[in-house]
This record gives C-alpha cells, sequence and structure tokens, in this order.
C-alpha cells in the first residue's frame, strides 16, 4: 500500500461508496495494472480520473501461478476500493441502442454454462452437460462430447508432430486441391527407417503414394527402397529397390520386371487362359515338370522349332509307345506337326 493515497479526502467523499463504474481509458498489460475514468452520477462519482488500478487475477501465486484477464480499452469495469486500493473486480456487458447485447456476444448459454471469449470470436465454452468448445474460427474448432467419448474437429489445414512421426493434411485456397501427408519413424535414433505416405494433391501428380527408406539427415527418406504410385485413373506401380518394377495400367496391362528370380508355388490349380499370342522367351533352358500326365492340345497346327533336324531321344519319355523312334517327334493325335 502506498503511504499517501491521492484518493483520499475530497475523493472519497464524491464517491460516496467503495464501489463504481468506470470505462478503462490504458492498460498496462505487463504490470497487470489501467487507468479508469469513471462513470455514474453527474458531479457526484463520474469523471473521476483513476490510476494504476489494479486487474483482479482469478489466480496468483509469486512462484507464477495466474489466471488473468487483460481487459480492452473501452470496457465498462466494475471498480472496488480495498484499503483505498483501487482494483477491478468485473465487467458489465454493455448495451446497444436497442438496449440489448451487441449480436456478436450472443452465444447460446445455458444455465450453468461459461464462456470465455474474445473480440476476434475465438471461444471456450464449456457447458453444464459436460461437452466443451474451442473455436477459433468456423473452420478451426474442436467439440469434445463426453455422451460418446468423442472428439470432433474441424478445421482447413491440420498438422501433428510426435517422437514418432509427421502428419499433415492441407488445403491450398487458390486450387481447392488437399493433400494429407504422414512421415512415421521406426526409431528416434540414427540408423532408422522412414515411411512416407501421400494422398491427394501429391507433388507427382498421383492420387497416392508409398514411400519407404532409411531415414535422412531431415527426417525424410535418404535411398528408397520401396515406392508404390497410384495415378487417378487407377494405373498403379510398385518399384522395390529399383531392381523389381510391376506395372498395372488403366487398361489392364501388366507388366513385371525383375533382376531377380521369379518362383510360383501354387497347392491348388493352375489356369491360364489368353484369346491372344502367347509368347514364352528364355535365355536358358526350359524345363518343364509333371508328376502326372501332360497334355498338349490345339485346334490348329503345331510347330516345334530347332536349329536343325530333330536328333531321336532329344524328346525324352518313359513311355516309347508315344514317341517316333526315328525323328524323336512325339506322337501326338493332331492333323499336323512341323519340324523345319
Amino acid at each position: 500500500m502506498r503511504e499517501s493515497n491521492p484518493y483520499e479526502g475530497s475523493f472519497d467523499q464524491r464517491l460516496g461508496s467503495s464501489i463504481c463504474m468506470g470505462n478503462i481509458t490504458s492498460v498496462d498489460s505487463k504490470r497487470r495494472r489501467c487507468n479508469v475514468k469513471t462513470v455514474g452520477l453527474k458531479g457526484v462519482n463520474d469523471d473521476l480520473d483513476l490510476k494504476d488500478v489494479h486487474i483482479m487475477q482469478a489466480a496468483s501465486h509469486k512462484e507464477g501461478d495466474e489466471e488473468t484477464f487483460i481487459p480492452r480499452i473501452g470496457s465498462l469495469a466494475i471498480i472496488a476500493f480495498i484499503n483505498s486500493e483501487p482494483c477491478i473486480i468485473g465487467y458489465f456487458q454493455q448495451l446497444s441502442q436497442e438496449g440489448d447485447h451487441a449480436p456478436s456476444e450472443k452465444d447460446q448459454l445455458l444455465p450453468g454454462d461459461k464462456i470465455t471469449k474474445t473480440k476476434a470470436g475465438n471461444k471456450v465454452i464449456m457447458r453444464s452437460g459436460g461437452s466443451i468448445e474451442i473455436e477459433a474460427t468456423k473452420l478451426c474448432r474442436t467439440y469434445f462430447l463426453p455422451n460418446r467419448n468423442l472428439v470432433n474437429t474441424t478445421v482447413q489445414n491440420f498438422e501433428l508432430e510426435t517422437d514418432g512421426g509427421q502428419m499433415t493434411w492441407l488445403a491450398d485456397d487458390d486450387t481447392d486441391a488437399t493433400l494429407l501427408n504422414f512421415r512415421i519413424w521406426d526409431t528416434r535414433n540414427a540408423g532408422g527407417n522412414t515411411v512416407e505416405i501421400q494422398a491427394g494433391a501429391t507433388e507427382s501428380g498421383s492420387v497416392f503414394t508409398l514411400d519407404s527408406g532409411p531415414t535422412a539427415a531431415n527426417g525424410g527418406i535418404g535411398e528408397n527402397k520401396f515406392h508404390m504410385d497410384v495415378k487417378a485413373d487407377g494405373t498403379t506401380t510398385v518399384v522395390v529397390n529399383n531392381k523389381c518394377t510391376l506395372n498395372i495400367d488403366a487398361s489392364g496391362n501388366v507388366s513385371l520386371q525383375t533382376e531377380g528370380k521369379l518362383d510360383a508355388n501354387v497347392k491348388g490349380n493352375v489356369s491360364l487362359t489368353t484369346k491372344g499370342n502367347t509368347t514364352l522367351t528364355s535365355d536358358g533352358s526350359t524345363t518343364l515338370k509333371s508328376t502326372g500326365a501332360v497334355t498338349v492340345e490345339t485346334s490348329a497346327s503345331m510347330t516345334l522349332k530347332a536349329p536343325g533336324n530333330p536328333v531321336p531321344g532329344a524328346l525324352v519319355t518313359d513311355n516309347l509307345q508315344n514317341i517316333d523312334p526315328i525323328t524323336g517327334i512325339p506322337l501326338i493325335g493332331h492333323p499336323k506337326i512341323q519340324v523345319p
């Protein structure tokens, strides 16, 4: 408390009360003080300048605890005098010319609800029913709904960062394009791996991409070990270590290129049906093994080509009745067998 109070004497006699109202004329946010010009009975307790008025805090402690509302200039405050020290203890909502509150202040509240709101319209509402509403704008808000234990968030852009990865969901105001991006790390330490997933308007022009590889210094992917790309028309490409590529285009064409082996182990039946030509090309030997009967059936001619004349015994079978003993050609019940 100051040694001499400038409000003592004539001021207290004119005020005639320990409580008054006043408009805030300036605010010192750092010191949590403000200046107020009183309003009230003309010539009695109006037009008085109150200096260094304390801003009441809902919670305060010398170690740093604080819950404070910093008022705006023009707010209509309620001032109480504690040991002759002026202190703001609350505020009146100012009325419009129609005698009602301004439309921007009319949030629908029920008995028991609590609201904190600023001029910008951002607000926090705690409903007496248990729900909580946090809103910056209509496109940036979150609702907590206890009846379903549901968190409902509406945003135009979203970012999330954790020790395990990142997530962004962004929208372009000019093109209305959106992009969802996941970046996931299997470890926070060096030497780990990163998986990155993009969906929407990706940089490559695809609608979906998935990449995986060792984690780079910037948290991205160093050398890409796996890549999957899906276009808007459905064309899909899968690349593994740049050594194996599978491509399926929108017309249904399939191509597979690999620098390694291709193994197929099927426990059931295998059926291959084609309406076009079928070609099998090999730079090495080709072996067909079967523990059962092998049937080759065609409704047209069948041609076997070799660099020279067929060599007897070149086709080997345990059933000698099916091999021509001179030419070594299988005796197939077919209209024509041509040997160049």
